[in-house]
């Protein structure tokens, strides 16, 4: 079972991952972050029902206290460089949903993912459609 973390909880893709990872029996959901709704029920912000896993805003003492084996992370293009430095250097894979990386920024989390030996997917376009473009320009 995967540990799953998910950072921006309550925005719109947010809310769509908690119901995926809800849905799946092969993941579990550890931890939800979110910068408003501390204490809300990422279950029944997300689909209604409760789930037992409340948002909380610390996204450091989350990732102690719930040990989730990756982050997936759709929040604001402001904090995602600190957001993803963050997971980095503590260790957690990370999928990244978030725009505005600039390509000095993509270099360095490159290098410190090498450095860190752990790994951290960005796909800023989460349509089915674009991750299928970015995967086939990989091969």
């Amino acid at each position: 079972m995967i540990k799953t973390g998910i950072v921006g909880a309550l925005g719109k893709m947010g809310k769509e991952v908690v119901k995926a990872i809800l849905n799946d029996c092969d993941i579990e959901l550890v931890m939800a972050v979110d910068i408003i709704g501390e204490g809300t029920d990422a279950g029944f912000a997300a689909i209604g029902k409760e789930c037992g896993i409340t948002i909380e805003t610390d996204i450091e003492k989350a990732i102690l206290t719930k040990k989730p084996d990756v982050v997936i992370d759709f929040t604001q293009p402001s904090g995602i460089f600190e957001h993803v430095k963050t997971y980095i250097n503590m260790g957690v894979k990370s999928v990244i949903g978030t725009t505005g990386l600039k390509d000095e920024q993509l270099k360095t989390l490159e290098q410190m993912t090498k450095d860190k030996n752990t790994a951290c997917f960005i796909a800023p376009n989460f349509t089915t459609g674009a991750v299928l473009l970015m995967m086939f320009a990989q091969v």
